[in-house]
C-alpha cells in the first residue's frame, strides 16, 4: 500500500491506482487486460520501475493480495 492506492480511482503514490482494475480493459501502464496471472507475475518479478518480491512473498501471499486486488 506504499506504491498504489486501491481505495480510490486517482493515485497520489508512486504507481497508478489499482481501484477496480479487474473491471477495466487494460492495467494501468500497459496494454494488458488485467488477469490473475499477468499480476502475478509483476508481483514476483516486478517491471520497469516496480520491485521484484518473490523473495519476500510466497505464492500464497500472492494470491492473497490478487483475491484482495479483485475484491476492491
Amino acid at each position: 500500500m506504499v506504491c498504489h492506492d486501491i481505495d480510490k480511482a486517482q493515485s497520489s503514490k508512486s504507481g497508478p491506482s489499482f481501484y477496480q482494475v479487474f473491471k477495466r480493459d487494460k492495467m494501468p501502464l500497459s496494454n494488458v487486460k488485467p488477469n490473475r496471472e499477468y499480476i502475478k507475475v509483476r508481483v514476483q518479478f516486478g517491471g520497469a520501475l516496480m520491485p521484484a518480491f518473490r523473495r519476500w512473498l510466497s505464492d500464497g501471499e500472492i494470491k492473497t493480495l490478487i483475491d484482495y486486488m479483485a475484491s476492491k
